[in-house]
């Protein structure tokens, strides 16, 4: 049977709220789905860096996908630019 494998969210009004503030419990979350095998994917038309700023603690855990899906990295390595 298929599984998830791989969760993705805009950033923008939809994983932030309306004051740019995530979820309260957002990183316990990325950390279970790790835990599981299930990868989270942050989209934004922001840079990485600024998802990586955002980010410190999840950066093992979480895909980042910047400049409108132009530039993808993973676990620090860049996947495409």
């Amino acid at each position: 049977m298929d599984r998830i494998r791989l969760i993705a969210s805009d950033m923008d009004a939809t994983l932030l709220d309306e004051h740019s503030q995530l979820p309260p419990d957002f990183v316990p979350m990325v950390k279970a789905l790790a835990g599981l095998g299930i990868h989270f994917a942050a989209a934004s038309g922001r840079p990485l860096y600024t998802l990586e700023e955002m980010f410190p603690t999840l950066r093992r855990e979480m895909i980042l996908i910047g400049d409108n899906g132009g530039a993808i990295r993973w676990n620090g390595k860049n996947l495409y630019t």
